[in-house]
């Protein structure tokens, strides 16, 4: 049976793994008349602690994880309900690695509009000169992880080559801003005003209406 729901919104997990917060984000995504998804790259695991984070991600084999996300967005495809005289119907999002691997997915052709945020794809996982859809992404002015001056740099490749990839960047913000308040903590990141994050969530919802709707 095909979702009546027409705009599908693909929620790509932090380091941490499908967390609490994560599963509140896609459920307000979901009141938007969006259809989320969060694809679990670690099948079923947690990270609690910082250490414990990397260590899963580490162990986590990129090619087949961007694979599986390929596959989700031709299952929710073959299950969604296109909008007529649209070929905007799959967006992605995702945070620190899910940011990343939103960019990897940005050149494969398989989803239609991207909003990364804080988060850069590694060498061979994502070239900028060919992402040709609309990106958003959203960067902290004090992330140590993901600095500012690496997505500039990155964001500049790609509209150089014919992308359209639009930056926001906030001043108060670091690493981690747009998710839970105990992970800013657990990375020593500053905790960026509610106004902030409002500002960001408000221009993410707009940028997906615009591709998606």
């Amino acid at each position: 049976m095909r979702d009546p729901q027409v705009t599908i919104c693909l929620l790509v997990q932090e380091w941490w793994g499908v967390t609490h917060d994560l599963k509140e984000i896609a459920v307000d995504i979901s009141k938007r008349s969006y259809r989320a998804l969060i694809p679990d790259l670690y099948k079923g695991k947690v990270g609690v602690e910082v250490e414990e984070a990397k260590h899963i991600r580490e162990g986590l084999d990129w090619d087949q994880a961007i694979k599986e996300l390929h596959q989700t967005v031709d299952y929710l495809r073959s299950t969604g309900s296109p909008k007529a005289n649209s070929i905007f119907n799959v967006g992605c999002m995702g945070f620190c690695m899910g940011g990343a691997l939103t960019l990897a997915m940005s050149q494969s052709g398989k989803i239609d509009c991207g909003a990364p945020c804080y988060g850069l794809p590694s060498e061979g996982h994502g070239e900028a000169e060919k992402m040709k859809i609309p990106l958003q992404g959203h960067f902290g002015r004090h992330d140590t992880f993901f600095p500012v001056k690496d997505a500039e740099a990155f964001v500049k490749k790609c509209n150089a080559s014919g992308g359209n990839f639009e930056l926001f960047v906030y001043d108060d913000a670091g690493h981690a801003f747009l998710t839970a308040e105990d992970h800013r903590e657990k990375l020593d990141q500053p905790l960026s005003s509610d106004e902030t994050r409002k500002l960001a969530w408000s221009r993410i919802y707009k940028f997906f209406d615009k591709h998606l709707k």
